[in-house]
């Protein structure tokens, strides 16, 4: 429960919009979640110190109050100083990775794009919805759970303000985006353009020389980190980052996961301090050397949190976390969270083997993989999957993009994982290709037999009617 003077003291003595006021009596009556997109708190300030900037005149014109995801994205009031009133300054979404994007023009907009129940997905590069318009139908006894919830919040949004969910909410983003996007951009560039050069550009004058340096350092690091799961690469003694409560915090991060792997399990840092470390993920290098960074990035793989990245340097690290990983992939859960297949899709090989005929990881194969992965992993239950035919024949035109999918449902034995729902929506998607569905129908039905599966076997004819094709 938070008290009113409480939640009032975020916003430094402007005066808290009615809305919100509201809000946070229905939040403290109801005592539970009750969407997917909004819960106000009154710990995200820190998100904005550790994450972004601790410059007073930042922090001044910012109320962080809500959180709008599971992963630890936030909103804020931004104070444009035209004279207005905080119910009617825009709503800015500052992304668990990175990304600081208007998604409202006020509260009200953002009170009724959270009653879609929808969490918002906050990118480098854009902050969208996906919908599903199935979210009321089939639900499993999983989701069934927050149907009180949500409920409630819709029945009081619009017996206590008089309003209800938008039906679309990328006209209600774009008008708020046009009328604020770029003098909120031109008001944080001060602020965030330093932060962003030091991990973004490398080292500067030296960085012609990163192909011939990255391949001595990753041979080093993988044959150490593959002695000592989880360890940092050997550096040299004089590339240590200044103390900072961010490093500091990275590392207790790193020395919590590191003690729990040698006993086979997840750390306990984690859950309740994901919130302020995701922020630091593309600031990574400002406070890590690069064997600390890349013992990092193994920590957030192994966790299944693979990171949104911006640059070539920043990927070079993943890519030699993962080399490291790839010895306890198979091990699954609680060693690696990181499902088999879920590896395979986003970086092309497991300890045992390559996808065929893939070209060289890159940043960019892995934006566009991990993309889609996340889309992929944002359905609740199978209806909402097949709801979404069109889309999925949209993504369909891109052809590498399936055919790199079907190559990892293929790959290996993927009936053990089909429990999980997003490798149904990569079936899906190869299922909009006649040439790619055969070769995964003809997968998935041997396995199923094998196994016995009558289950699978069903599930699947239910996605073959779905993608029009004869069972």
């Amino acid at each position: 429960m938070i008290a009113q003077a409480d939640f009032a003291a975020l916003f430094r003595g402007h005066p808290v919009p009615e809305e919100l006021s509201r809000l946070l009596a229905f939040q403290n009556d109801l005592g539970t979640q009750y969407t997917e997109s909004l819960y106000l708190t009154l710990s995200e300030t820190h998100g904005l110190v550790h994450g972004w900037s601790s410059e007073p005149a930042f922090l001044e014109r910012l109320v962080a109050f809500a959180v709008a995801n599971g992963s630890g994205s936030f909103y804020a009031l931004w104070n444009p100083e035209d004279g207005s009133l905080p119910s009617q300054w825009p709503v800015v979404v500052f992304g668990d990775e990175g990304g600081e994007w208007v998604i409202a023009s006020h509260v009200r907009d953002l009170l009724q794009l959270a009653a879609l129940d929808v969490e918002p997905y906050v990118a480098h590069d854009r902050v969208f919805f996906y919908i599903d318009e199935d979210d009321d139908e089939e639900e499993d006894d999983e989701d069934s759970e927050f149907d009180e919830g949500i409920d409630a919040y819709r029945d009081w949004l619009k017996s206590t303000l008089g309003l209800k969910a938008v039906e679309d909410p990328a006209p209600v983003v774009d008008t708020a985006q046009a009328r604020w996007q770029a003098a909120f951009d031109d008001w944080k560039r001060p602020f965030l353009e330093g932060a962003a050069s030091d991990s973004d550009l490398g080292d500067g004058d030296d960085s012609g020389d990163d192909h011939d340096q990255a391949g001595a350092t990753s041979e080093d690091a993988r044959s150490e980190s593959e002695d000592e799961p989880g360890t940092a690469a050997t550096t040299p003694a004089n590339d240590t980052r200044p103390d900072s409560p961010e490093r500091r915090l990275l590392l207790d991060f790193m020395t919590n996961e590191a003690g729990a792997l040698t006993r086979g399990e997840q750390g306990d840092f984690w859950p309740s301090h994901h919130h302020q470390i995701t922020p630091l993920i593309g600031r990574a290098g400002k406070f890590l050397n690069e064997g600390e960074q890349t013992a990092f990035f193994y920590h957030l793989l192994r966790l299944d949190h693979a990171p949104s990245l911006k640059s070539e340097e920043d990927f070079r690290l993943l890519y030699r976390a993962y080399e490291a990983l790839r010895s306890i992939v198979w091990r699954g859960y609680p060693v690696c969270m990181l499902p088999v297949h879920a590896a395979l899709f986003l970086f092309g090989h497991d300890q045992f083997g390559r996808l065929p005929s893939e070209p060289t990881p890159s940043l960019a194969l892995y934006r566009s993989s991990l993309e889609f992965l996340r889309y992929a992993r944002s359905f609740s239950h199978m209806p909402g999957i097949m709801s979404k035919r069109d889309k999925f024949v949209e993504l369909s035109a891109d052809r590498a993009l399936v055919a790199r999918v079907r190559k990892t449902l293929v790959y290996d034995d993927v009936q053990t994982e089909l429990g999980q729902l997003w490798l149904w929506a990569f079936v899906f998607l190869t299922l909009q290709v006649e040439d790619e569905a055969a070769a995964v129908v003809e997968h998935l039905r041997a396995q199923a037999a094998e196994a016995g599966d009558d289950k699978h076997l069903e599930t699947l004819a239910r996605f073959m009617k779905a993608a029009q094709l004869p069972s």
